[in-house]
C-alpha cells in the first residue's frame, strides 16, 4: 500500500517502471524523485487534459488506446515516447446458453445540449465535425480554418483547443445519442444499465429497457446473456476500447462503430461487426441480420473471443508491456 509505505524508502530505490493510469500523481514532488522511466497509461482524447499534459515531463512514455492520441501528443507537447498500446479485456466466459437480452450498452448518458454557438468559428466547427464523424478534433480545426482562410499557428491551435473543451464534449454525447435514438427508432429494444438513462429524451423511448447500473466485475455477467454487446467509440478514431476485449471476451458478438484499429486489427463480419456512425440505416440493418441469423451471430462471436484470447487480454498487455520496458532499460540512462 503506497500511502503506508515510508517516503523516505520509495524515494531511495531505482524501479524499472513506475507506471500510472492517467495518475495526476506521476508529477507529484514524491513520484518525481523516484528513479525510474515513467509510463502513463493514457485512454482519452488529451484535448480534454491540456493543462495537465503542459506539466508532464517530457520524457514519460505515453500508452495510448488510441494512435491520434500518441501523435497529438508528439506533436504539440514534444511527448516523444508516446505510442499506441491498447486497452484489453478479462476472460468472463460463463457458457450461457440462453441469452437473456438480444442488444446490450454498457456506458453511460448524457443528452445532448441544444447549443447555439455565436463564433462563426464554433459554428462552422460543429457543423464540420456533425457531418465528418471520422475526423479528429484537430483535423476538423485544421479543415475549418483553410476554409476560412486562417493560417496555422501552434499557439493558435492549443488555445481554440482549449476554447472549445465543452463544446467537443458535447459532440461526443451526440455521437452517441445518435446511434442510440437510430436503434431506437427502428424498434430494437436496447438494455442499457444505470440511472443516467434516465435522462434520454429521444425517439423511441418504449424500446429503452433500462437497468439498475452494474459494477465492473458484474459486466462480464451481462455480456455473457447477451447476444449483441455494442460499442460505441465517440471520439476515439484510431484505437481501441476496453468494452470491446470484454465483449468479445465474455462470449457476445461485438458491434462497434469503425476505427482505424478495428479495421486493421479486426475482419469485418467474421470476428466483429463495424459500422460507420453517419450510416445508421446500415447499422439497424446489421443488427437486424445478426439478430435473425443466429449460426452467423454465433460464429462471429466465437471467433472474436479466440481473438481476444490470443491478443487482447491483460494478461497479454502485461506481458507486452514488460517486454518494452525491457528493451527501454537497455542502455537507458532513464534512473
Amino acid at each position: 500500500d503506497y500511502y503506508n509505505i515510508p517516503k523516505g524508502k520509495l524515494l531511495n530505490q531505482v524501479y524499472k517502471a513506475i507506471i500510472g493510469f492517467q495518475s495526476p500523481a506521476l508529477q507529484s514532488e514524491t513520484f518525481r524523485n523516484m528513479k525510474g522511466p515513467r509510463y502513463q497509461f493514457w485512454l482519452d482524447d488529451p484535448i480534454f487534459s491540456m493543462d495537465f499534459l503542459k506539466r508532464t515531463p517530457k520524457q514519460t512514455h505515453f500508452l495510448c488506446q488510441d494512435a491520434n492520441y500518441a501523435s497529438f501528443l508528439r506533436k504539440h507537447f514534444a511527448i516523444e515516447k508516446a505510442e499506441q498500446f491498447p486497452p484489453a479485456g478479462v476472460d468472463g466466459l460463463t457458457n450461457v446458453q440462453e441469452k437473456m437480452y438480444d442488444l446490450v450498452f454498457i456506458g453511460s448518458y448524457i443528452y445532448p445540449a441544444q447549443a447555439n454557438y455565436d463564433d462563426p468559428f464554433t459554428q462552422e466547427f460543429v457543423k464540420y465535425m456533425q457531418g465528418h464523424v471520422d475526423v479528429t478534433v484537430e483535423q476538423g480545426i485544421c479543415a475549418v480554418w483553410q476554409e476560412q482562410g486562417i493560417r496555422y499557428e501552434e499557439e493558435l491551435f492549443i488555445d481554440t483547443v482549449e476554447s472549445l473543451d465543452d463544446v467537443c464534449h458535447n459532440l461526443l454525447h451526440s455521437y452517441r445519442h445518435r446511434v442510440i435514438e437510430a436503434i431506437l427508432d427502428a424498434g430494437i429494444v436496447l438494455h442499457v444499465f444505470g440511472d443516467s438513462w434516465k435522462k434520454y429524451q429521444g425517439i423511441g423511448l418504449e424500446n429503452l429497457i433500462i437497468h439498475p447500473k452494474v459494477m465492473t466485475e458484474d459486466s462480464h455477467q451481462v455480456w455473457a446473456n447477451a447476444k449483441i454487446g455494442l460499442n460505441i467509440m465517440n471520439g476515439h478514431k484510431a484505437g481501441m476500447t476496453e468494452r470491446i476485449a470484454n465483449i468479445m471476451l465474455s462470449g457476445a458478438c461485438c458491434l462497434s462503430d469503425e476505427t482505424g484499429y478495428l479495421k486493421e486489427h479486426f475482419v469485418d463480419g467474421e470476428d466483429i461487426v463495424l459500422f460507420r456512425a453517419d450510416r445508421t440505416d446500415e447499422l439497424v440493418e446489421k443488427i437486424q441480420y445478426l439478430l435473425q441469423n443466429d449460426d452467423k451471430r454465433e460464429r462471429i462471436a466465437l471467433a472474436g473471443r479466440e481473438k481476444a484470447l490470443r491478443e487482447h487480454t491483460w494478461r497479454k498487455r502485461a506481458e507486452e508491456l514488460l517486454t518494452m520496458i525491457d528493451k527501454v532499460m537497455e542502455g537507458s540512462n532513464e534512473i
